[in-house]
């Protein structure tokens, strides 16, 4: 067989198309993809193009398909006939549209009943079927009305006759048949459950006594609907880290899958129903499922699939609340203890991580048990510092995130003096954060901080000054130390690696002093924004709704309610809307409607109070008279 080598020899229609050309155009597409030379790839870009667009390009098509064995060549064979189809389909003679929809068809049939490549070739399937589509788009129904049933013959045989009669005799079978009429008559009941769910059932409410029966009646269609559920369920927004079955590997994903989160709530509140409806069973059929898995996950090792132990955490988180405390304890106890210990037997870190995710997902979603149980939930606690310090993408994230949860919903139990600990935990969290936050990036450093400052909230205030005191001594030593170098070098302060820190700083003391009270809030700040907005002009109107939201309303709030309190604050927030209007004042049309609504009502108020104050001095000085 002779080789071909030149690229362009694919352009010759004079010569052959068979085995040779088929290995040339191997290469190219090869170069295309995979070389590291410029000029190789656009001399490979060109090659393509043109031979795509050859009028008998797309007669190699079916050549191609079983002569490589590379799929992006096969793909890109796939691109050829369906440029064919979507631009000279309707000037193709009869005889050659036939040919092609006879091929696809017979493609399509054939892909779909290999379940092996439905799973290692699903973009290529999906491409077959997209040629398939443009074709019934341009002939169905008028030129090919026997569309559906060429498809779909296969599904009107007699396939219970076909087993019987020349399968099941054969012993090397036998067990293969009796599964697949096990299967058919699962089939059947299914299609008969929701005649025998409507056949007794009038319109109204049941009584208690009704509602127990009917439980009873379908409690073997509401476990195997549990079942469905639980190794479908949608993966919830608060998780990041995932297992791509199409790439068998581990990915971190932050995009929200809107379709995705809105079919997770309807089955999250489908799981609740069913766990209303038995609490037991709900939790006897997760559990097995988990003791399999666990079971199973450590021997596969790598080739371990995490779809199922996924689907089972998130459908064990979402029906929180949903059980009484006196079966909840157990459950989930019993759930996580498996999971770290599925997590410490696990090898590789994207398989760790995993589990991990499931841990920090499902503790987040229980806080009720976490306030009840304080061993637990510092157990809890010490694990999720732990998994701040993996490596593995998103790990820290949802670590940072859980704790976050976590101090929000469980700060009184967290705050409190336990007898059986030697030193109050808050104390041994902040002498110890630089630990956790060494690890952590900016971001994930802020949403530390934050937990812990809804922590330090749940303190007595005596204690709160010592916490925070310690909690921000590093950051204010950072602090001086930045000051201290622009007293020495004033263009140090200028320095973008300066900016950023003083910005973290400050994002931190905001996260920490969120809900601050208004003693500790200090007037300066309105003055060192009015000068701000008087020497950056229209430049920080974008960043106006942004100031109001963190300044105005909680200042509005200490000085609107008398006329004597916070009288500094008083006249720095009026020169700051001053300040406002001269400056920046097509920016107050971007804040939203309240905001702009009070913003209009306060220089009316401050309009007033001058009247106020100026009839009082005529007064007194009539008096005086």
């Amino acid at each position: 067989m002779q080789t071909l080598t030149d690229p362009r020899a694919l352009l010759d229609p004079n010569l052959p198309f068979n085995e040779a050309a088929v290995q040339l155009l191997d290469r190219v597409v090869a170069a295309m993809f995979l070389s590291n030379n410029d000029v190789e790839r656009d001399v490979a870009h060109r090659v393509l193009g043109e031979f795509k667009n050859m009028p008998n390009a797309w007669t190699h098509v079916a050549f191609i398909l079983n002569s490589s064995k590379d799929p992006n060549t096969k793909f890109f064979a796939l691109q050829i006939l369906e440029a064919t189809i979507t631009t000279r389909w309707n000037v193709l003679p009869e005889a050659e549209r036939n040919g092609i929809k006879a091929f696809v068809t017979s493609l399509v049939i054939q892909l779909a009943s290999d379940e092996g490549k439905q799973k290692t070739e699903k973009h290529f399937i999906n491409k077959v079927n997209e040629n398939l589509i443009q074709i019934v788009k341009r002939e169905w129904p008028e030129r090919w009305p026997s569309f559906i049933s060429e498809v779909c013959y296969v599904f009107q045989t007699d396939i219970i006759a076909i087993l019987l009669e020349h399968f099941f005799e054969d012993i090397a079978f036998r067990s293969e048949c009796l599964r697949c009429l096990t299967e058919k008559r699962q089939e059947q009941r299914n299609a008969e459950g929701p005649l025998l769910l409507s056949a007794d059932g009038g319109e109204g409410s049941l009584t208690p006594a009704e509602l127990s029966w009917r439980v009873k009646q379908y409690a073997e269609v509401l476990n195997e609907v549990r079942g469905v559920l639980i190794s479908r369920m949608a993966k919830p927004q608060e998780v990041y880290i995932q297992f791509d079955e199409e790439t068998g590997e581990v990915t971190r994903d932050y995009e929200v899958d809107t379709a995705e989160v809105s079919l997770y709530n309807t089955m999250r509140c489908t799981q609740v129903l069913l766990t209303n409806l038995g609490q037991l069973e709900t939790q006897r059929l997760m559990l097995s499922v988990l003791h399999l898995e666990c079971m199973h996950a450590p021997i596969q090792g790598e080739q371990w699939n995490s779809t199922t132990l996924n689907r089972l955490c998130y459908s064990i988180g979402s029906i929180s609340g949903a059980m009484s405390e006196a079966v909840e304890r157990p459950f989930v106890v019993e759930v996580i203890r498996s999971l770290l210990n599925l997590c410490e037997s696990m090898r590789g870190k994207g398989n760790k991580a995993i589990v991990a995710s499931n841990i920090m997902y499902v503790v987040g979603q229980y806080p009720r048990f976490l306030r009840a149980y304080w061993k637990f939930l510092k157990t809890v606690i010490a694990k999720l510092f732990e998994f701040m310090h993996e490596s593995f993408p998103g790990v820290r994230d949802m670590a940072c995130e859980t704790f976050l949860k976590v101090a929000q919903k469980c700060k009184q139990t967290i705050a409190a003096t336990h007898q059986e600990d030697e030193r109050n935990f808050v104390l041994t969290v902040i002498e110890n954060h630089s630990q956790q936050t060494s690890v952590l990036d900016e971001k994930q450093q802020l949403l530390f901080f934050e937990a812990v400052g809804h922590i330090i909230s749940a303190t007595p205030p005596g204690v709160q000054t010592e916490c925070i005191a310690a909690l921000m001594s590093s950051s204010l030593n950072k602090w001086k130390e930045t000051l201290a170098q622009r007293n020495s070098n004033p263009d140090a302060l200028f320095s973008v690696h300066s900016s950023r820190q003083l910005v973290h700083i400050i994002r931190i003391s905001q996260r920490i002093a969120k809900d601050n009270t208004p003693d500790s809030r200090d007037c300066e700040v309105l003055a060192l924004l009015a000068v701000l907005m008087a020497r950056l002009d229209t430049h920080i109107s974008s960043v106006l709704p942004v100031i109001f939201d963190y300044i105005f309303d909680c200042t509005l709030q200490m000085i609107k309610s008398d006329f004597q309190s916070y009288p500094d604050h008083r006249e720095r927030f009026y020169a700051l809307l001053k300040a406002c209007n001269q400056n920046c004042f097509s920016g107050l049309f971007s804040l939203p409607s309240n905001q702009l609504k009070a913003f209009v009502e306060s220089l009316a108020f401050e309009r007033l109070l001058q009247d106020i104050l100026l009839q009082f001095d005529e007064r007194n000085s009539f008096s005086a008279d």
